[in-house]
């Protein structure tokens, strides 16, 4: 990181080969601007370490409160000196050593005074000695490491950060059961907690993380913390390579957390942006925010960009769940891909698998859902546009879970001729999506060779449409918004360069 940024600062300099050294002048001793650390083991406030010394013996925690109190002014007054050195410190370098020597010895007596009591206050039973738990843990007291700004300035003005996306049940060797957001399952929502720790009453924090800050439903506890924040800004991104991704290299779907810690309440919302590799570049620029209202907050933070998608939401929302049309005790069989992009494909009939180990089965990228009625008028229903703009706006626009499909708001009655008519163009969807797919081949070691049909539900998109003309008169959508939900991403969903990888 030290050379990256003295790298950067050489390039922006514009060199005099006349001058001394070229016009550059001495890079600036960066070593306490940039630290290495473990961001969640450590005391990251005045708060955190006055909660352990709430606890044990009384005279000796006095004792080491005094002695902290003592060590931390230290570091104070020598960090002062070092900043008032550094700017010089090609003036006189013994003095710039000394003081950096001095700053290096207190920083060092302090952290081992922390780090002795965080051991005391967190590893119970001795399950690991102190040598082992410095080595493992690596704590990184920002109390002590930034002294001036925790105490001085209530926290740091600016956050900025890509945190790790790893999951909880990963981490072996911490015990975080007792954080406030364990429950949300993955590490960055702790990074986010954190952040809001060591940041001031008016600081400004942006992090790129999953989408799953928007999707998950597991992820409630940490979009109520934000929320009670200030003003939030979130912007969604696919980068999942349909069709291209936001870093080269990595298939992620992304959401760019801002928010400014103020009295005012207010979250910012976006689309879910797809773009061509080409398109990278001016991205930003087009991004459009819309207030959110959360009105649907179990699902998460609604991805929408326009007032129409508000409105098209309120009229889906009040009808009743899916889930009062689903029974397993029913033999109408649909079999939904769990893997969706641009389409979401179902069928009432077992889609073709076979391999050379098991012979002919079900492939596991299915899932069976069992409904009370004709299966035709589902098919309808879950193919449509209308059924996929309100996926993508919810969920993680990867997978269609159980939960997607029995919260989608559809209503416990229909009319007669709407159930004719989703009934009539279901089993026609069924037949041309049938006709349009090609039996494939491929070899796999463990299972030797597989066969199965591969659709292509692109071609099939102006029945889908007559679905959702349907649809729109369930839910008394007018020909605006109609006309919204049929040509919503349209440009990616009919791509003729797509095809090769939204269908299977």
């Amino acid at each position: 990181a030290r050379l990256r940024l003295f790298l950067k600062m050489v390039a922006v300099v514009d060199v005099d080969r006349r001058a001394d050294n070229l016009g550059l002048d001495p890079l600036p001793d960066i070593d306490f601007n940039i630290r290495c650390g473990n961001t969640l083991i450590g005391y990251a406030t005045q708060a955190e370490l006055e909660k352990d010394l709430t606890y044990g013996d009384m005279f000796a925690n006095l004792e080491f409160r005094e002695k902290i109190e003592e060590e931390m002014d230290k570091t104070s007054r020598a960090y002062k000196l070092f900043k008032e050195i550094q700017f010089t410190q090609h003036e006189d370098m013994d003095a710039f050593k000394e003081a950096k020597n001095q700053l290096n010895t207190r920083l060092s007596s302090l952290n081992n005074e922390l780090n002795k009591k965080l051991y005391a206050s967190t590893v119970q039973g001795n399950s690991l000695t102190y040598s082992e738990w410095l080595s493992s843990h690596q704590p990184f007291h920002w109390l002590a490491e930034f002294y001036e700004i925790i105490n001085g300035n209530g926290g740091f003005d600016v956050i900025i950060g890509n945190p790790p996306y790893v999951e909880l049940s990963n981490l072996k060797n911490y015990d975080i059961k007792k954080h406030p957001l364990s429950n949300c399952g993955n590490l960055y929502a702790l990074i986010i907690h954190r952040s809001n720790k060591i940041s001031c009453e008016i600081s400004n924090i942006s992090f790129i993380v999953p989408l799953s800050l928007s999707s998950s439903s597991r992820m409630k506890s940490l979009q109520k913390t934000i929320s009670e924040i200030g003003r939030i800004w979130i912007s969604n991104f696919e980068g999942g390579t349909n069709p291209s991704v936001m870093f080269n290299g990595v298939k992620q779907n992304l959401s760019i957390l801002i928010w400014r810690k103020s009295e005012q309440k207010n979250i910012y919302t976006t689309k879910i942006y797809r773009f061509f590799s080409e398109e990278r570049g001016s991205l930003f620029q087009l991004l459009k925010f819309t207030v959110n209202e959360s009105t649907y907050i179990e699902y998460g933070y609604p991805k929408i960009s326009t007032t129409i998608e508000k409105i098209i939401l309120n009229k889906l929302f009040s009808k009743q769940k899916l889930v009062f049309h689903i029974s397993k005790l029913s033999k109408n069989k649909i079999f939904i891909h769990r893997i969706a992009s641009y389409y979401i494909k179902c069928f009432n009939q077992q889609p073709y698998f076979k391999n050379d180990r098991d012979g002919v089965k079900k492939s596991e990228d299915y899932k069976i859902f069992y409904f009370n009625q004709n299966t035709s008028r589902y098919i309808s229903i879950l193919s449509s546009s209308t059924f996929y703009i309100y996926w993508l706006i919810f969920f993680d626009s990867f997978k269609v879970g159980k939960y997607s499909i029995e919260n989608f708001p559809i209503g416990e009655f229909f009319e007669q001729r709407i159930i004719e008519n989703l009934d009539l163009f279901g089993n026609e969807l069924m037949q041309d999506v049938v006709k349009n797919s090609k039996r494939m081949s491929v070899f796999y070691k463990n299972t030797g060779n597989v066969e199965y049909d591969q659709y292509f539900p692109r071609l099939s998109k102006s029945i889908m449409d007559k679905a959702d003309f349907v649809l729109a008169q369930h839910y008394g959508f007018t020909q605006e918004e109609l006309d919204f939900i049929i040509n919503y991403d349209i440009k990616y969903r009919m791509g003729s360069e797509l095809n090769a990888e939204e269908e299977e």
